[in-house]
């Protein structure tokens, strides 16, 4: 069965053939690609970097029972820690005021001498007394120091999430 179609006057308020209606479509419909691209890209680039913090994690994990043949449960919570340090140093430097470069990279070196010396403390006062003891003692240590640190953070600055502040300048 064959279509019959409207008189050519007709056509461009059907959008067939005139360049109204089906302009405005096409316009749309790109329109919806190109969000639906941009929002694609701020998925992957969320993804890419949340898998570099993964990577991160399991790196550590393997570092540390590679040497110590220890799997550290408080591994994370030292990250924790970490994150609370760059925290505050960006405030104390006011960063969240007047973002740069340069306070960023002190932010994020902060952040890692602070958890450095906190891993520094926990392997000494910690791990260290129980090498020559059974894995099972340090691995018990390891859940304690965890809970630790956990439990330790929530009294100190409670429960409630924080939101980091912005650190570099946004365009």
């Amino acid at each position: 069965i064959q279509q019959r179609l409207p008189p050519a006057q007709d056509r461009q308020s059907v959008g067939m053939g005139g360049t109204g209606l089906c302009q405005q479509t096409l316009h749309r419909d790109l329109f919806g690609l190109v969000l639906a691209l941009g929002e694609l890209l701020q998925h992957l680039i969320n993804g890419v970097s949340l898998g570099t913090i993964y990577a991160l994690m399991a790196l550590g994990y393997t570092m540390v029972y590679g040497v110590l043949r220890l799997i550290n449960f408080a591994h994370a919570d030292v990250f924790m820690v970490g994150a609370y340090f760059g925290l505050f140093s960006a405030k104390a430097m006011g960063a969240d005021k007047e973002p740069s470069l340069v306070k960023a990279a002190l932010v994020l070196v902060a952040s890692a001498v602070g958890s450095a010396l906190l891993g520094l403390v926990i392997e000494r006062l910690a791990y260290r007394p129980l090498r020559a003891r059974p894995r099972l003692t340090a691995l018990i240590t390891a859940i304690g120091v965890s809970f630790l640190l956990e439990n330790g953070a929530q009294l100190i600055w409670s429960p409630d999430p924080r939101r980091f502040p912005r650190l570099l300048e946004s365009e």
